[in-house]
């Protein structure tokens, strides 16, 4: 998984950077579907915030966290991330799947065609005015 991070008023050497990488190996392993993720640590009022942005199936996963140090404000946020995912994973599961959707559409596409040809109305007007007889 490819980590970007962004620093604003502070200052990360490689020491943390493969720290902070060490502790996504584990959120890449239980998502192996994510393909990149960016960090923004800021340090504003003696204060450090943390936000994680990540695309997990097609939807924007984001967590933010503040602390006075720097290390568990990185933790707190992994965890609020760890935990947007999970949730996400549950939708994914527990979504609906309709196997005849490709059918249906397929039968209502037929379906028009042989009213446009039967009654010589453009598809628009058809799509528009479906109870109208003309």
């Amino acid at each position: 998984m490819k980590i970007n991070i962004q620093t604003h008023h502070v200052s990360i050497g490689d020491d943390s950077r493969e720290e902070i990488e060490s502790k996504f190996e584990k959120i890449a392993a239980h998502f192996p579907q994510l393909i990149s993720s960016d960090i923004i640590i800021r340090k504003e009022h003696e204060q450090h915030e943390v936000e994680i942005f990540t695309n997990y199936e097609g939807v924007r996963v984001s967590a933010k966290a503040t602390h006075d140090v720097m290390y568990p404000a990185i933790a707190a946020s992994l965890k609020k991330l760890e935990a947007g995912l999970r949730s996400r994973k549950g939708h994914l599961k527990s979504a609906p799947i309709n196997k005849n959707t490709d059918h249906c559409i397929v039968s209502a596409v037929h379906a028009l065609t042989r009213f446009q040809s039967r009654h010589s109305v453009g598809f628009f007007s058809a799509l528009l005015f479906p109870t109208k007889q003309y």
